[in-house]
């Protein structure tokens, strides 16, 4: 029997290419493009699933979550991008592993494999009772205690099995994590205590017996030690190793001293006759009672000398491991991963010393990174996203130009004049097309470049100014601008030349569309600038709205306007930590732009 495999991903290039590849392997695939679509086809009982985590609407995340309790197969997510956080949260709903676009078509394949013949090893397994409540069916991926069902998750079944066949062995966070998300997983290996306290409250809910214990392991663990200061704590070692080593030297002076005296000569005094002779007599010693005594002589001297000296290096070994080990593993780890460029981790403060700090810092310095990192590749997307749109908008021209030229030559050839007459005309038309695409793309590369000069303005004089600057535009449009100023008294910090451009755009566009009335609001909500630019037209299209403000996406087909005036006012409010909203009414259609003024 062919395998079953559902495709969920809102692009259907993407889907279009995984069905073709997929299906030439034997696969049975099915697709959707939505998550409402795919909770449809999961009623199919896949063998695996690839979901998309970002598609309008339903996210892969809800969609996961909401199949996870029908169906146990694997879940691969298709990821655009990705944080730590978003990591830990899918697997946390029941994703097996993820993949991250673009993907090399074969890898995939190979993981999906993989997946696949992990899922028949477990079918392929039987049943095992576990205790004498709990029954486990490895087969059938279920648990009941006291035939009362346990309802897991994927990976809280994962790690119940694993624990269940390896009955008496002690398994770590990170063994656990290796053995459950693989040793490929970029997951965080704290996410196992969650799963673990779930499995425990699942289980303890139907038996009070403790099938999951915690052993808190091996060795002496210093924890009262971390947070002193790394001065505090080398004294607080020394000092409790020397009072040790002197007590032990006390003990061994001591037992020496009494052992010395019972192996110390002893003598009688005999006094014989009346004339007062007196004589001595010694008992013949203990064998090898000098060789003992010089022996505890020895020891009295050279023992508390070993002490003082075991308790020098036991400091200097509770030092590094209490004090050292740990963070400076951290420090070289986080290290050696930003000299790689992976940033995408998180340094934690183990103690509140001087290397807890440091740590501290190191993570302060990462998030900078990451974030310098991110919006260097959003700078770096936006781009691509500007290029690739402006490719795709120029193929349109180009063709209408190639084909425009073919046909003038014709007509010059046969002297239809009328008609090469209107082949130039569009050549004509088109050329000033390409054009304008060209400038428009210079002046986006310059507001890219250009950040905000923010200055302190008087609310009243930049409503004032705002009002008569827009008052240009009604006269060439012949319709109705109402415009309401700020009625806060005081000061706002922006860039006014950003805000006018903002307002001219907004207003210019709705004048354009609008049927007899715009009207044009700004208001100050909290930390932000409210521009809000409504009219009474048709609306916004439909796929801008569901697409999101993109480059060169306009409504109409309308040579003069190349739909970047949205794009330039959002990208004018994010240069201002704000952002471009737009959205329809039952009397037309609103855009607001906010901007932070503190």
């Amino acid at each position: 029997m062919n395998e079953k495999l559902l495709i969920v991903d809102d692009e259907k290039g993407v889907v279009d290419m995984l069905k073709s590849y997929f299906e030439m392997q034997s696969f049975v695939v099915y697709t959707a493009y939505d998550g409402e679509t795919a909770l449809k086809q999961a009623a199919c009982h896949p063998d695996l699933v690839l979901l998309d985590i970002n598609m309008p609407g339903m996210d892969g995340l809800t969609v996961c979550e909401k199949v996870r309790s029908h169906i146990s197969c694997p879940i691969l997510f298709l990821m655009a991008r990705i944080e730590t956080a978003d990591k830990i949260k899918g697997f946390q709903v029941g994703a097996d592993d993820y993949i991250i676009k673009p993907f090399d078509i074969d890898e995939l394949g190979a993981r999906v494999a993989a997946h696949l013949r992990r899922e028949n090893r477990k079918q392929g397994q039987s049943e095992l009772r576990f205790f004498s409540e709990m029954v486990i069916d490895y087969s059938k991926r279920e648990v009941s205690i006291n035939g009362t069902p346990v309802n897991l998750s994927k990976k809280e079944f994962d790690i119940v099995e694993l624990l269940s066949l390896n009955a008496g062995q002690v398994f770590d966070r990170e063994r656990i994590y290796e053995a459950v998300w693989g040793l490929d997983g970029e997951g965080n290996s704290d996410t196992i205590m969650e799963h673990i306290r779930k499995i425990r409250s699942k289980f303890t809910a139907l038996s009070h017996h403790s099938y999951i214990e915690t052993v808190w392991g091996g060795g002496l663990q210093m924890e009262w030690i971390k947070n002193m200061s790394l001065k505090k704590s080398l004294f607080t070692l020394t000092l409790i190793n020397l009072l040790l080593a002197l007590s032990l030297s006390a003990v061994v002076f001591v037992g020496c001293t009494k052992l010395s005296a019972v192996f110390a000569p002893s003598g009688v005094q005999i006094i014989v006759g009346a004339d007062s002779t007196i004589k001595t007599e010694f008992p013949e010693p203990v064998a090898g009672a000098t060789a003992v005594r010089n022996a505890l002589v020895i020891f009295q001297f050279v023992l508390p000398m070993l002490f003082f000296i075991v308790a020098l290096i036991l400091t200097a070994s509770l030092f590094y491991r209490c004090k050292l080990k740990e963070p400076l593993a951290i420090l070289m780890d986080g290290a050696n991963r930003m000299m790689q460029n992976d940033l995408d981790f998180i340094i934690p403060a183990v103690s509140e010393d001087e290397l807890g700090q440091l740590c501290v810092t190191f993570e302060t310095m990462r998030q900078s990174l990451l974030n310098s990192n991110r919006e260097l590749w959003r700078q770096t997307e936006e781009r691509k996203r500007l290029n690739a749109a402006l490719a795709h908008d120029l193929r349109n021209p180009i063709t209408v130009l190639k084909g425009s030229v073919k046909m003038a030559k014709h007509c010059a050839g046969t002297g239809n004049t009328p008609q090469l007459m209107d082949d130039l005309d569009r050549i004509d038309a088109y050329t000033g097309r390409i054009e304008r695409y060209v400038e428009t793309m210079s002046k986006v590369q310059r507001l890219e470049q250009v950040q905000p000069k923010k200055a302190l303005f008087d609310t009243g004089a930049l409503s004032a100014d705002l009002e008569k600057d827009l008052g240009f535009s009604i006269t060439e449009y012949g319709k109705q601008l109402r415009f309401h100023g700020l009625s806060v008294c005081g000061t706002v910090s922006l860039d006014k030349g950003m805000l006018f451009q903002i307002a001219e755009n907004l207003t210019t566009n709705a004048l354009r569309f609008a049927k007899e009335n715009v009207a044009v609001k700004l208001a100050i909500e909290g930390e932000n600038l409210i521009l809000e630019v409504t009219d009474d037209g048709d609306g916004f299209p439909t796929v801008l709205l569901k697409n999101g403000i993109q480059p060169f996406r306009k409504g109409t087909e309308e040579a003069e306007h190349l739909g970047m005036g949205l794009y330039i006012c959002d990208l004018l409010c994010h240069k201002h930590g704000g952002a471009l909203k737009i959205a329809n009414t039952n009397t037309g259609a609103v855009a607001s732009a906010i901007l932070k003024i503190s």
